[in-house]
């Protein structure tokens, strides 16, 4: 009798007590382990959006560096250029001043052998007592 009333009351236990706190800690670890999924699910997810944001971050600075060095290329071609134009027309400028020169100091000169002729004229004219 005694083993019947202790069956029957772990039984009745199974059924009252047992049977819905193993469904409450079953229906928990399953939430716990769904919640750990989404929880792998959201890392996994947010590595891969830190290795896209990192892998357009990357792009963007290889981009930006390709674009200074063009800019770079640029001015300097620029420069060059610049600096090509200023001594051609340094060049032109020097060679306009030596001609000009040139031609000034061949007029002064043919002024100089005429006013010369004069003034010999004059001096040989006054030495000899007569205009020549």
């Amino acid at each position: 009798m005694q083993v019947l009333n202790f069956a029957i009351l772990v039984l009745v236990m199974d059924w009252l007590l047992y049977r819905p706190l193993r469904n409450v800690m079953h229906r928990r670890r399953e939430g716990l382990r769904q919640t750990a999924e989404r929880v792998a699910g959201l890392e996994s997810a947010l590595e891969q959006q830190a290795r896209e944001y990192r892998r357009q971050l990357a792009e963007a600075k290889l981009q930006a560096q390709v674009e200074r060095a063009q800019v770079v290329a640029a001015a300097a071609a620029e420069r060059d250029a610049l600096l090509a134009a200023a001594q051609q027309e340094a060049v032109t400028h020097s060679a306009e001043i030596r001609t000009e020169v040139e031609r000034q100091r061949l007029t002064v000169a043919g002024q100089l052998a005429a006013e010369t002729r004069r003034i010999a004229r004059q001096l040989a004219g006054r030495i000899l007592g007569r205009p020549l």
